[in-house]
Formats: structure tokens, C-alpha cells, sequence
């Protein structure tokens, strides 16, 4: 596959070899930075961009929706009009050839509304109404516009994901603020397992951009235990942002332990759990306890571990959870026993056993991302390994009952939504996991991650699912209508 390189001669050079994804999508953006401004066939009307505007505009349309605002071009290719360019604004005077191509056309309007080919850059120079008819196509934002941003939530001292610690008896308060970055749009923030007796100034759902809300809450007695709040902020388009606080209630008066830190290192097959004290009183030692985020299962996943501080001072603790199962979100949290019997349980910290530095690592969508079953999944990943690989999809983490088997071509692999459907119906509440398998072996190269398929999303243009951060965590969200 070769694709030609015209300089400013107009002679085209010897095809580019492109190999991968990357480098035919650098070509093409090398094209077209070198031959926005170039007239190679030295026709007035074609001056701009070979005079084919609507193609131009496609290719535009595209960068825009994978967030490429601008294009540049030092000149070395063209011999001239060094610069940037954006279709949709003016980078440059107006009148300069890399003047922005919609500011341009609202520009160039005539008087009654019209655009005429001979005074402007259009496909044809004597045919003003397919000029018009072009112009007003490439003018219509509900074609080409700014790409629309879902709505975001505004770390206010609370950040999401957060465990808060809470007493019996004594209040705790926080602000929740989303926003979108869409001029004009609209965020409706509501939210779910509000604890009964607390209550959200304003009441929810309420609606703004930005939006916010003030939780407040006095729990008592009965309330002791772990809380889940999940607060949703949706836009206009129906794109929603998610944001889950966990409330650990416990009884109230002094700490007898008191944690300086408790912290979770997860590796294949495996969790370490470290924490340390700051203070010890009359305690007799800990447990470690385990909750499936999924099925909301706990058990006690340690023996009695004996205190080790002495002089009502602080210890190092350290525990490894090798019952963990690769790709299963978990909460860990600690158990301190009294001398008299008496335990207080400590806020969770959640996190998934999974190979740190994997032969192959995941990378689209992200680890309990949110996919529409009626569009095609695009799964991607990264091979530093060679060998004929394949993405296995299961309803279990363990890989061994597959549910989907499917051929990699240059790091991704694509599910149809027929089989996308499919496999969901095997899984419990639309649950999948997902990873790389060596095809000869059958021995898992990567990963193990999870993925939520949402029946009831309604989709029409397949998008890339969101993109994993470093670690492969990022937030699951609905992906967007477009």
C-alpha cells in the first residue's frame, strides 16, 4: 500500500511504504499540511487547496472528531506559506491563503446570499448554485462543527473515586460541581444511594453549566457501615460522566488505631496490602477483608495478624492477597480487634490483580469502560512480543470459557455488534472481561480487563472507545452520539 507524495512541482515521488496505522495516518496529515495552499495545475479557481473544497472539508471533519484542532506546514515541502491552518477559524489576516475555510465562506457571501465561483474559491467558477449548495453544506453545523465534549465533574476538595470517613454522630459535607465545555449546553446532575436523612442544596436532579450541589449528612447508629453514592452528569447530547464516592460510617469516639496509611500494590494472580499506624491502643491485632466490586461479595481473605506497636505507638504491616483473580475489581480494607474483643473496620481501597509489565498491554477501551451493544467494539492493544496473537473474550476473568475469539491485525481487533450482543447474553448483567491470548499456546500475554455491555444505548456512527490512562484505569463512560 503506497501513497503518492506530490511537492509543489505537481510530479508525484516514488509511493510511501506505510506499514501501520500511525504512520498512514502522519502521511496523510503531512499531505495535507504541504497541499492546502499549493495550485499545481495553475487554474485561478483551483488556488486554495486543489479547489476541491468538499474534500477537503471531509478530511477536516474527521481530524476534528479524533481532536486534531489545527494542521501545520514549515514550508519545506510547499516552498510557501508556512504555517498553521484550521478550518473552522482564522489563524491567519483574512485574505491570506490559510485563512480559515468557514470564516472565509461567511466572508465571501454576496449581498442577496449567494456565492459566486469567480469571486471565491469553489468547484465551479460559472455555476453559482452548486457554489451556494457547497457552501451552505459545509457551513452546516449539525454536518461539521466543533466536536461536542461530554460533561466533566469539578474536583472540589472531593475527588471521585474518594473513600470518606465518617463518625457516627458527626456531620460530614461536600460540594459536587459538573460542567461541560460545550457553549450553551445543558448538565443535569442527579445521583443515586443517597443516604436516607441526608440531603443534596439544591434537591436533585438540577440542571446549569456548570451544575452543582451540596451533600450533607448527620449519620447515627443504624447508619454504621460502608455507602455508595454514584452521582451522574448527562448532557444535552446524552453523553454522561459518572462520579462515585464511597462513605465508610463508623462508630464514634476516639480511634483506638489510627491509620497513617493503607495502600494496595496489585500484581498477577496477587494484591499486597501495606498500611502503617500512627497509634495503637489496647489492640490485639488486624484482619484483612476482601469485597468484590461486581458481585458485592466479601469474605476474610487473612488470618489474625498480631499487633506489633508497643508504647501506644505506631507499626509496619504488610499482607499479600494471593487469592486474587486477574481483571476482578476488589476493595480491601482492615479490621483492627481491641483487647476486649471489639473491631472497627477501617475505609476501603479498591484495586484489580493484574500483571504490572505484561508482554502485551491493553489499551482501548479502557478497564470498566461502558460500550453501546449495537456498535462495533474496536479493541486495541500493544504487542512487544512477536508471534500470531488473538483477543479472547469470556464471561469469566479466567479467560477459560470463551464467549468471542477474534483475529488481531496491527494491534486491534474488531466485534461486530451481532457478536458484541451475543457474547453479552452469555455474561451475567452484561459483564465481559477481555484480554490477549497467544494463538499456539493459549497462555494470556496481557491483561485481564473488564468491560459493561449496555443493551439499552442507542448508537448510530461507531466511535474508538474511550482511551485507558498509563495503568489502564481510567472511568467508564457512555460513549457520545454523534
Amino acid at each position: 500500500v503506497g501513497v503518492p507524495d506530490y511537492p509543489a512541482s505537481g510530479n508525484p515521488l516514488a509511493p510511501l511504504h506505510l506499514d501501520t496505522h500511525l504512520e498512514k495516518k502522519n502521511a496523510a496529515l503531512a499531505h495535507l499540511g504541504r497541499t492546502w495552499g499549493q495550485n499545481p495545475q495553475g487554474v485561478r479557481w483551483l488556488e486554495g487547496n486543489h479547489g476541491n473544497h468538499y474534500a477537503m472539508w471531509t478530511c477536516c471533519r474527521a481530524l476534528r472528531l479524533n481532536d486534531v484542532a489545527e494542521l501545520c506546514d514549515d514550508g519545506t515541502f510547499s516552498g510557501e506559506n508556512p504555517g498553521c491552518y484550521s478550518w473552522e477559524k482564522n489563524i491567519t489576516a483574512p485574505g491570506n491563503i490559510r485563512e480559515g475555510y468557514w470564516p472565509f465562506l461567511v466572508r465571501d457571501q454576496e449581498a442577496d446570499g449567494h456565492w459566486d465561483g469567480e469571486a471565491g474559491f469553489f468547484f465551479d467558477p460559472y455555476n453559482s448554485t452548486f457554489d451556494t449548495c457547497t457552501a451552505i453544506l459545509c457551513l452546516q453545523p449539525t454536518v461539521f462543527g466543533p466536536p461536542r465534549r461530554g460533561p466533566r465533574f469539578v474536583q472540589l476538595g472531593l475527588q471521585c473515586g474518594a473513600s470518606v470517613v465518617a463518625e457516627s454522630g458527626k456531620q460530614i459535607t461536600f460540594d459536587v460541581e459538573a460542567s461541560d465545555e460545550d457553549a450553551g449546553d445543558t448538565v443535569t446532575l442527579d445521583a443515586s444511594g443517597v443516604p436516607a436523612g441526608a440531603t443534596m442544596t439544591p434537591p436533585l436532579p438540577t440542571a446549569g453549566n456548570p451544575v452543582s450541589s451540596n451533600f450533607d449528612w448527620t449519620p447515627g447508629d443504624p447508619d454504621i457501615g460502608n455507602h455508595v453514592v454514584l452521582f451522574t452528569a448527562t448532557d444535552e447530547d446524552g453523553n454522561v460522566a459518572e462520579c462515585r464516592v464511597e462513605i465508610e460510617v463508623g462508630e464514634g469516639g476516639p480511634l483506638l488505631v489510627h491509620l497513617a496509611s493503607f495502600a494496595l500494590t496489585p500484581t498477577s494472580g496477587s494484591v499486597r496490602i501495606d498500611w502503617e499506624t500512627a497509634l495503637e491502643i489496647d489492640n490485639q491485632g488486624f484482619y484483612i477483608w476482601r469485597r468484590d466490586q461486581l458481585s458485592g461479595a466479601e469474605q476474610r481473605v487473612s488470618g489474625f495478624i498480631p499487633a506489633r506497636a508497643a508504647n501506644n505507638a505506631g507499626a509496619s504491616y504488610s499482607f499479600s492477597d494471593t487469592t486474587a483473580v486477574n481483571g476482578v475489581e476488589y476493595a480491601y480494607f482492615l479490621e483492627d480487634v481491641d483487647l476486649s474483643g471489639k473491631s472497627t473496620r477501617h475505609p476501603a481501597v479498591r484495586g484489580v490483580a493484574n500483571p504490572q509489565n505484561p508482554p502485551v498491554r491493553l489499551l482501548a477501551p479502557a478497564y470498566g469502560a461502558n460500550v453501546p451493544a449495537n456498535a462495533a467494539l474496536s479493541l486495541q492493544f500493544e504487542a512487544g512480543v512477536p508471534g500470531s496473537l488473538m483477543v479472547v473474550m469470556s464471561a469469566e476473568p479466567t479467560l477459560r470459557e470463551t464467549a468471542a475469539i477474534l483475529r488481531s491485525n496491527d494491534g486491534q481487533a474488531v466485534l461486530r455488534p451481532r457478536l458484541l450482543s451475543a457474547a453479552a447474553s452469555q455474561a451475567q448483567d452484561g459483564v465481559l472481561y477481555w484480554g490477549v491470548v497467544d494463538r499456539s499456546s493459549g497462555r494470556i500475554l496481557s491483561q485481564v480487563w473488564r468491560l459493561q455491555v449496555d443493551p439499552s444505548s442507542k448508537r448510530e456512527a461507531v466511535e474508538p472507545a474511550p482511551p485507558a490512562d498509563r495503568e489502564g484505569l481510567r472511568p467508564g463512560r457512555n460513549w457520545r452520539n454523534k
